[in-house]
């Protein structure tokens, strides 16, 4: 953008220059108006045109740097000032045609140097905007993370920024002219000329194409390129442009993922566990094959199906207390039972962790280990602990819970407890006879019995040789204890079968009231205790309330040490 004219140094150039020319001008003229022929001779020989050329300099100058309106403005000035010089000098008539032809030519001359000076400085706006242009994209080019470069038909680089260079290792200069062919793998080679071929063609780039490239030093890179087609400006194709990539840690970390995948894999297939997925709604998305060891199920059967249908119904509400512990970050893990496809009860241990996408909760992964065996060897213990080993009563201990448990909802209730003592008459002498098996044959069939004639709110315990406690629920009245007394006494009426021989066992009962008797489990058994022993003593097979008024604890009863001593 030029400056102000009153600030451009040219304009004032231009301006002495025409000062200078009008002097020149008039000077000339005032010689031949006054006749000075001798310094006209002398100084000025043919001052007629030579001076009115003078006139050119400014035209010209002002063609040259303010282009075609100065210089239409230049011959104009020009013509203003030779105009009045041709009415002056009244000796030469043809002044008049002289000066507007000299302007005409100034006129053109001026124009055509203008259009020639327009031409070069649109040429050279033209090169350096394109030098510019070329500048800016190399080193846009050059500051690409990015590969680009250009090779001609032959395969030879004629263009490469410095991405290529540094991830290559060849300077610029060692590059061009060099063959792209020579830097890529042999085994890759012909699957890269049909890339390019493929390109030329159907004139389509190729956007996704990996291969390995050669560097300087013999290493060897993988990268990802994209081929297009180079034009020239008649359309004429010349060669290709790529853009690639360095892809070599990707794919490193692809053979990495794909070993560790591998692995684990092979190491979540082979473990002895089940591992699985499943989504928010519960359904399995993967599942390990060693499931159809376990669960009789084939993989396909599982995935899709909804975990929650191989759940035992009464561990369900567990499921759901797990799953929002799992979210609260309560990794702690979780026993229930599953069913198999045959429909078999399988104990099993599952820890699980949240799949979290977005930070959104989207399912869990789980591992499931079965403790089917564990779990029967648990419950066997505790069977051991609370049960008596022969005829699977409840022992003492669980006694005193159930004691507990039915007391507390009597209590409740406000009803009453029937408590039993009751032992087999002359149970000595059979195991004198018949020996011990044919004894612990007897007391698993009474066991039997008695089971069959409680309620299943009802407790019966063994707790010693031929001894058993019962715990009787809601006997508000006297008369149900006495029912149910008289059904276990009615029970020992028919015969056992034992080792061939039929074998007659009679029982006595004692019977104390929760809470009249007592409150406590131990006062009970002691007061029902005495009762027994008072109908054992008053001619057995019957049963005797403590109540009953009779009964005292501390009498002449037989204690409960004498009672395995008592025929």
């Amino acid at each position: 953008m030029r400056k102000p004219f009153l600030k451009d140094k040219h304009f004032y150039i231009i301006a002495g220059l025409f000062i200078v020319c009008t002097i020149f001008y008039y000077f000339g003229e005032l010689v031949n108006l006054f006749g000075w022929d001798a310094l006209r001779r002398e100084i000025f020989y043919t001052v007629h045109d030579p001076h009115r050329m003078l006139f050119l300099v400014p035209i010209l100058y002002s063609g040259y740097y303010f282009r075609l309106r100065g210089a239409i403005l230049a011959n104009i000035l020009a013509l203003i000032i030779m105009l009045p010089g041709a009415f002056i000098i009244s000796d030469f008539p043809d002044a008049i045609l002289r000066i507007p032809l000299f302007i005409l030519v100034a006129l053109a001359v001026s124009i055509l140097t203008a259009i020639i000076f327009n031409e070069r400085d649109r040429v050279r706006r033209s090169f350096n905007a394109l030098k510019r242009s070329e500048e800016k994209y190399r080193s846009i080019l050059d500051q690409l993370y990015d590969s680009y470069y250009e090779v001609d038909l032959d395969g030879n680089f004629t263009l490469a920024n410095n991405s290529v260079c540094q991830s290559l290792g060849y300077t610029r200069e060692e590059l061009i002219e060099k063959n792209y062919r020579l830097m890529v793998p042999e085994d890759a080679k012909r699957s890269l000329l049909l890339a390019f071929n493929e390109v030329y063609r159907t004139s389509e780039p190729n956007k996704g194409f990996e291969h390995k490239v050669i560097c300087k030093d013999g290493s060897t890179l993988s990268v990802e390129s994209s081929i297009s087609l180079r034009k020239n400006e008649l359309g004429e194709i010349v060669g290709f442009r790529s853009v690639s990539r360095d892809i070599t840690e990707r794919k490193q970390g692809e053979q990495a993922l794909r070993d560790s995948e591998e692995r684990y894999r092979s190491l979540v297939e082979n473990i002895n566990d089940v591992f699985y997925t499943m989504d928010n709604e519960g359904n399995i998305t993967y599942v390990s094959p060693v499931v159809e060891k376990l669960s009789k199920y084939k993989v396909s059967d599982l995935i899709g199906q909804s975990f929650i249908s191989l759940i035992h119904p009464d561990d369900l509400p567990g499921l759901t207390d797990s799953f929002n512990r799992l979210v609260s970050g309560q990794l702690e893990p979780w026993e229930f039972r599953i069913f198999d496809k045959d429909g078999t009860i399988i104990y099993v241990r599952t820890s699980s962790r949240p799949i979290y996408k977005d930070g959104e909760v989207v399912g869990l992964t789980a591992l499931i280990t079965d403790i089917t065996e564990r779990k029967q060897m648990e419950l066997k213990l505790e069977q051991m602990a609370t049960h008596d080993f022969l005829t699977g009563l409840p022992n003492r201990v669980l006694l005193t819970d159930r004691f507990t448990m039915a007391a507390a909802l009597a209590c409740r209730n406000k009803t009453r407890l029937a408590v039993m003592s009751l032992d087999l008459d002359k149970f000595k002498s059979i195991n004198d006879t018949l020996g011990h098996a044919a004894g612990d044959q007897v007391l698993k069939t009474i066991s039997s019995r008695l089971r069959g004639i409680i309620r299943s709110s009802d407790t019966a315990a063994r707790v010693g040789g031929d001894e058993f406690v019962l715990i009787m629920m809601e006997t508000n009245h006297r008369e149900d204890a006495t029912a149910i007394a008289q059904r276990i006494l009615d029970s020992f009426r028919e015969p056992l079968l034992i080792d061939g021989h039929n074998i007659i066992v009679s029982t006595s009962i004692g019977v104390a009231n929760y809470p009249e008797d007592a409150q406590d489990l131990d006062t009970l058994i002691k007061k029902s205790d005495a009762a027994m022993y008072y109908s054992k003593g008053h001619g057995r097979n019957q049963f005797k309330f403590f109540s009953d008024g009779d009964v005292h604890l501390g009498g002449d009863h037989k204690s409960g040490t004498d009672r395995q001593n008592q025929p």
